[in-house]
């Protein structure tokens, strides 16, 4: 059945709502224009919600600039010709067949810039900026998404236009602590139903900031990055977030956290808590933070913060952790802390699905209690912290965890002697795990310079013994682990 077939068949809402389901595939929408009109009718407004997936060749940078350059007003035109001396012509001197602009939901400051740079050489590129930003901000109809990771000096004045009703459904916001606080202001006059927020530089307690946080009926997730090393805290924005506690589910700090602790007191919903940072947390945080339904909990870097503060943050949970991880390995001071560790997790986590242990061979029985107390857990990163025999280690592994374990993370480049993993132990693990559900392992060792493992790897891959294989220092880095846990906790735009 062809496409014309489908369009005489099909109701116009139903081909609406095939066209909706792949908006994000640009190159099969694109195709879809040419079918017919009404193909081409019900495609474009798709098509131009979101014009990052075009990308940022020089090819589609043109064709964007020219074609948005139609859809200015005649007073922007006339402005930029009267300031620039020269006339410049639309792709066509037609008008276009469509208000593209109005489709426009997704806005991005960078693809702005590259568009106004594109006529760099006949007209001031910051003054088409600044009318290019008038337009998306007054012309498109419902902004969900605006990306203004920095604001620039030059297009000071314009700031009444960030109050456009246009912005009245704004879902996510990118922004700065560098911008002026009289724009935040404006946003908080329309924009109440932001849902996330990445504060890319949050180095200023700027009011606006403060109230536009403050007005939101939904805000579920915050990022905020410091690289202040003066430890900058900012009291109205945490004053501002603990207001939002009620809705607040994920909080991810970049750099240091920039708040007052005292408005983590607040964050009792909190399901998921990100930390990369390069300063010591404050032990007070795992003391009087109660976080009774957080389930995630990542510490993509900290090397500096005490390793019992974690464990006390973990107890103070009420059993509903479905995943520690730990990025960058802070290692146990002690192998008593350790144990105190896996025996927190083990009392306090009993929905556990996934977890970073360091091994030591004096925690063999924690670990083995653990294995078998978890149940439901799919995933388990070790990191050797001291050991001697790791074929004890791969035996239990093999004999005691869950068969819903399908995911091996092994990380021993931290161990200060020669490699604790090689191709046999691997070998000998695998044989061991026959006849159990298939395995994805990972490894971060001197091995990954080994080109015997990868023989081995791939016979245990050809029998469905592995899933997958590969040198990996971060989870991250696999997509279908990641994007697993991307969707855990759930946030969409309207």
């Amino acid at each position: 059945m062809t496409l014309k077939m489908i369009s005489t068949l099909l109701p116009k809402e139903c081909i609406k709502e095939i066209f909706e389901s792949i908006y994000d595939d640009y190159k099969t929408l694109y195709s879809c224009l040419l079918v017919n009109r009404l193909f081409c009718k019900i495609a474009v407004p798709v098509l131009w919600r979101n014009t990052w997936y075009f990308g940022y060749d020089d090819h589609v940078i043109k064709s964007l600039s020219g074609t948005y350059f139609s859809c200015l007003t005649d007073e922007s035109k006339e402005l930029i010709k009267n300031n620039n001396n020269i006339d410049i012509s639309p792709p066509t001197q037609h008008s276009p067949l469509f208000n593209y602009t109005e489709y426009c939901q997704y806005i991005y400051f960078q693809q702005i810039q590259c568009m106004s740079r594109n006529y760099r050489s006949h007209v001031n590129s910051e003054l088409l900026e600044e009318e290019f930003v008038k337009l998306f901000l007054t012309r498109c109809t419902k902004i969900v998404y605006l990306d203004f990771p920095y604001y620039p000096r030059y297009l000071r004045g314009i700031e009444n236009i960030f109050s456009s009703s246009s912005l009245s459904n704004l879902c996510e916001l990118h922004c700065n602590t560098i911008m002026s606080s009289e724009i935040f202001v404006e946003l908080s006059k329309t924009s109440h139903k932001i849902r996330r927020l990445y504060i890319n530089i949050c180095d200023d307690d700027i009011e606006g900031l403060a109230t536009l946080i403050k007005v939101q009926h939904e805000l579920q997730f915050v990022y905020l990055r410091s690289d202040d090393s003066q430890g900058v805290l900012n009291e109205r924005i945490g004053e501002a977030l603990a207001i939002q506690a009620n809705t607040l589910m994920h909080v991810r700090f970049c750099g240091q956290i920039c708040i007052p602790y005292n408005a983590f007191y607040s964050f009792t919903n909190l399901e998921r808590l990100e930390l990369e940072l390069f300063e010591e947390i404050d032990a007070r945080l795992s003391v009087t933070a109660y976080f009774p339904k957080l389930k995630v909990l990542e510490i993509k870097y900290n090397k500096l913060t005490p390793f019992e503060v974690y464990t006390n943050l973990i107890g103070k949970t009420e059993g509903t952790l479905v995943r520690i991880y730990w990025n960058y390995i802070n290692i146990p001071s002690t192998t008593l802390s350790l144990r105190k560790y896996i025996q927190t997790v083990i009392n306090n986590c009993p929905n556990l699905e996934f977890v970073t242990i360091w091994y030591h061979d004096s925690i063999i029985n924690d670990l083995k209690q653990l294995l078998v107390s978890s149940l439901k857990l799919k995933g388990l990163k070790i990191a050797f912290y001291r050991t001697s025999d790791i074929s004890k280690l791969f035996n239990m592994l093999a004999d005691k965890a869950p068969l819903s374990l399908t995911i091996l993370s092994l990380d021993d480049v931290n161990y200060y002697h020669e490699s604790l993993l090689s191709v046999e132990n691997l070998d000998e693990l695998l044989k061991m795990w026959v006849d159990r559900p298939p395995l994805s392992l990972y490894i971060w060792s001197q091995l990954r310079h080994n080109p015997e493992l990868l023989k081995v790897m791939d016979g245990y891959l050809t029998d469905d013994v592995l899933n997958d294989f590969d040198y990996l220092y971060s989870l991250d880095c696999v997509e279908v682990i990641r994007k697993s846990w991307e969707v855990e906790i759930p946030y969409g735009c309207i």
